[in-house]
């Protein structure tokens, strides 16, 4: 069994520069093989271009979908909207970078937390990724109930 040792870059301080610049040096001391981009826009630029130097050079490069200030279950359509929007982007933009995988967020500020009413939204966006050859992947959904609905 190969076990790869990475790090999300959002999770150091810094504006992004200096996250890459820290994740740099940790990457030469520790081995690390494995990123995962942080694309929530309001911390980190939402978009990195291909072969751009803010994208790091690693085995597996993942990215975490933005999910601060999104409700896409919100009963406001503009809300919703502007929500699978973002997610959209996210995910062109992870594909752009070379993103292996994405991961998504099963929560919402609106409190519905029944599985069956995030079914349409995480097939859709499922698909999306795996028209860009990225692999979705669900965390933080441990709020979810009702969850035999998944597995129909």
């Amino acid at each position: 069994m190969t076990f790869r040792l990475g790090m999300q870059i959002g999770m150091l301080p810094g504006q992004y520069d200096q996250a890459l610049n820290q994740f740099s040096i940790l990457q030469q001391q520790y081995s690390l093989s494995s990123a995962e981009l942080h694309l929530e826009s309001s911390i980190y630029p939402a978009y990195f271009p291909p072969g751009n130097e803010h994208v790091p050079r690693v085995d597996i490069l993942g990215a975490h979908l933005p999910f601060m200030g999104l409700d896409p279950l919100s009963d406001a359509a503009e809300i919703r909207q502007k929500s699978y929007k973002t997610f959209s982007a996210a995910i062109r933009a992870a594909a752009d970078c070379g993103a292996a995988y994405v991961v998504f967020h099963a929560r919402t500020p609106s409190g519905d937390n029944n599985a069956s009413a995030w079914i349409p939204l995480l097939e859709d966006l499922a698909g999306k990724s795996r028209d860009k050859g990225i692999l979705f992947c669900l965390e933080n959904a441990d709020s979810l109930y009702d969850t035999a609905c998944i597995h129909e």
